[in-house]
């Protein structure tokens, strides 16, 4: 039995089954039956997307590996380069938190105006250099969940970089950067 059928059962699914194999030969179902039914649907729905939702901020937070939900990975859409940063290495933050410590700096890549992190390898964030001002759009697309969201970085009167977590299977899209202002 696999894991989701295990879930499935232990919220009632075998009736659901039941329902759907009567429906496909023709037998009826009373009106109570559907309402309970679609109330056992979203029961599950809610249970996997949760599961999904812990599995994956968890397994994001231990830096450099991809996960069954994907990469963390960002794209450089600004005229400027940016340092990617392959392992976040604190156990809190969630995508879009910024960090002067939470990284390993020993395994970084800078990524060129249009190129990306490359592909199926997990970069857990990216540097927002001290005296410039960053401008970063994300993609959290978890099941059954996705969110979009922009945010300004200003670090233009500080002295020390930040770093941004990107977690799985998060996308990050760096907009634009600017020195001395926000672009």
């Amino acid at each position: 039995m696999t894991a989701a059928q295990s879930l499935a059962s232990q919220v009632g699914c075998d009736h659901y089954s039941t329902h759907i194999a009567q429906r496909a030969i023709g037998g009826s179902v009373s009106v109570g039956e559907r309402f309970l039914n679609l109330g056992r649907r979203v029961a599950i729905t809610a249970t996997v997307a949760s599961f999904a939702f812990v599995v994956s901020t968890s397994t994001a937070q231990a830096g450099g590996a991809c996960d069954w939900s994907g990469c963390s990975e960002f794209t450089n859409g600004s005229h400027l380069g940016v340092l990617a940063v392959k392992h976040w290495n604190c156990g809190t933050g969630t995508t879009g938190t910024a960090s002067e410590g939470c990284v390993n700096t020993g395994d970084t890549k800078w990524i060129y105006t249009g190129e990306r992190t490359p592909v199926s390898q997990d970069w857990d964030a990216l540097r927002i250099d001290a005296g410039y001002c960053y401008k970063v759009e994300f993609l959290n697309e978890f099941p059954l969940l996705a969110k979009r969201w922009t945010m300004t970085y200003d670090r233009t009167n500080s002295a020390k970089p930040v770093y941004v977590k990107i977690e799985n299977p998060s996308q990050g899209y760096v907009l634009a950067q600017k020195r001395g202002s926000c672009p």
